[in-house]
């Protein structure tokens, strides 16, 4: 009995709170050093994981979707575990090799903890990417500012801007689903 109740007071004094875990230094620095050390681990599908800066840091992909017209999609998420976690639309035209990004709505359900945007709420906002007119990126862009989300022209540009070992292929999805375009040469 006192070995079971020493045990939960150690695991209720050393294991930090999910209020704490937005704080920096929260964790010690050779759990973060470790854990932040850790390479993007990239599936078949296009999914990933790990591509986060840090262990309470998160960079997370879905599998990559054929939207038609020679794109693809795929959802993107990036942020803090227990703090905020910003979803992105990744929309990449394989014909002519460029993509952007489209930031999620904010979530209303979600403030208390920060910062969230929902790529879900966007594309229950926006419809399909593209619509029934055909598509385009400019077109794509155009739907998702008039929704007031920010737009990243430049994919490949945030993409460059992670560490190496956090990046992932946003045309990856071109890959699979258009393999003699020019976004698969990307």
């Amino acid at each position: 009995m006192m070995l079971r109740q020493a045990t939960i007071l150690f695991l209720a004094i050393s294991i930090p709170s999910a209020s704490l875990a937005c704080s920096p230094g929260s964790l010690p620095p050779w759990v973060e050093a470790v854990a932040g050390n850790q390479r993007i681990k990239t599936y078949p599908d296009c999914s990933f994981d790990g591509a986060g800066r840090s262990i309470s840091a998160v960079g997370h992909g879905e599998p990559s979707l054929d939207i038609g017209s020679g794109m693809i999609s795929q959802v993107v998420s990036f942020g803090e575990h227990f703090c905020s976690v910003d979803e992105y639309v990744l929309v990449a035209d394989c014909s002519t090799g460029k993509a952007l990004l489209i930031l999620g709505l904010p979530d209303p359900m979600e403030e208390e903890y920060g910062a969230i945007h929902s790529a879900g709420l966007l594309l229950k906002a926006a419809g399909p990417f593209p619509d029934k007119k055909g598509g385009s990126l400019g077109a794509v862009a155009a739907k998702a500012r008039r929704l007031g989300t920010p737009v990243t022209e430049d994919a490949k540009g945030f993409v460059a801007s992670l560490r190496r070992k956090d990046r992932f292929d946003p045309f990856c999805g071109c890959k699979l689903s258009y393999p003699d375009s020019a976004g698969s040469q990307n």
